[in-house]
């Protein structure tokens, strides 16, 4: 099976064209388009393929604030005309969503399904509920189960040096220039669940060939944390891996005012993946435990001296 990939520059793409390779299966990565200077173009390899893709987002949340109109394009209007393509051409489709299509609700663990009512609360949310609500309205087509339809919501994407820098190159690069980690207050109590993203990349292709019922299916990571744990858990790598740079590391919490810009984000928003366990019979991803050391090594041996 040849599977044609939106998106397969970035962190999920890069990851997912390995999980493809190891797998023994194709990937023809469509060409960078700028969706916003029209609709996507359909090359006979589209048409040709086994199956879609797209990982392909604006995932810049502050970007996304300040360009409505390219984030509507990007990740609400263009995977939705990409959608209906695959429907009327009869190839299936899966497309990546965000645990951001749901609202802040603070200091609690609040564990959603794929049917949860959405309530972004911001633009990159809105984005993609926008994607999410148009596929899924294709669901409901008379032969939406035929065609194959998937939305994957994931959430807290880490694992390679592709993309915008995850949770755990941020907290690394600090450690790197400064000699200490710094977490706002207004993230250290707030529950997440950091995501594996070749583990993403291993549900994603579960699905394409297994072939689960057409729906939403959550997949992150098996294990949550806070930033504040995370930055923590860092350091002490850190000073134990490379004392001689690291030993005097320190975590700081930063209790000021939010930083210049900084969006609303989802907090303690945990998505269950029941759903993809009981329905489709897929693994969720596991702990970001089991896979951080291993990036946060090649994230080392990176260190300029």
């Amino acid at each position: 099976m040849t599977i044609y990939l939106y998106g397969a520059t970035g962190k999920l793409g890069t990851a997912f064209c390995h999980e493809a390779a190891k797998r023994g299966l194709a990937v023809e990565a469509a060409p960078e388009t700028d969706f916003c200077d029209g609709v996507p173009e359909f090359p006979n390899a589209f048409s040709l393929a086994g199956a879609v893709v797209n990982c392909a987002a604006m995932t810049d949340v502050t970007q996304c604030e300040a360009d409505n109109y390219e984030a509507y394009v990007v990740n609400g209007l263009a995977p939705t005309v990409i959608a209906a393509r695959c429907y009327k051409e009869g190839i299936p489709f899966l497309h990546v969503s965000s645990d951001y299509v749901f609202s802040r609700k603070p200091f609690g663990k609040w564990v959603v399904g794929e049917d949860q009512e959405r309530e972004p609360c911001n633009y990159y949310g809105v984005s993609k509920a926008v994607s999410e609500e148009g596929i899924r309205n294709l669901m409901l087509c008379d032969k939406a189960d035929l065609r194959k339809l998937w939305v994957v919501r994931t959430c807290h994407l880490f694992g390679n040096s592709a993309g915008k820098p995850d949770i755990f190159r941020r907290i690394f690069d600090q450690a790197a220039a400064k000699g200490e980690i710094e977490v706002h207050d207004s993230w250290h109590p707030n529950l997440l669940a950091p995501t594996y993203a070749g583990e993403a990349a291993r549900v994603m292709i579960d699905i394409l060939e297994r072939k689960p019922p057409s729906g939403i299916y959550n997949a992150c990571g098996a294990q949550t944390t806070t930033m504040h744990d995370i930055a923590c858990w860092e350091a002490a790598l850190l000073a134990k891996s490379q004392p001689e740079r690291f030993k005097d590391i320190m975590v700081k919490l930063n209790n000021g005012n939010p930083p210049l810009g900084s969006v609303q984000r989802p907090c303690d928003v945990l998505l269950s993946c029941a759903k993809l366990s009981v329905i489709a019979r897929i693994d969720p991803p596991g702990p970001w435990s089991y896979f951080a050391p291993q990036y946060m090594g090649e994230l080392m041996d990176g260190l300029e001296p």
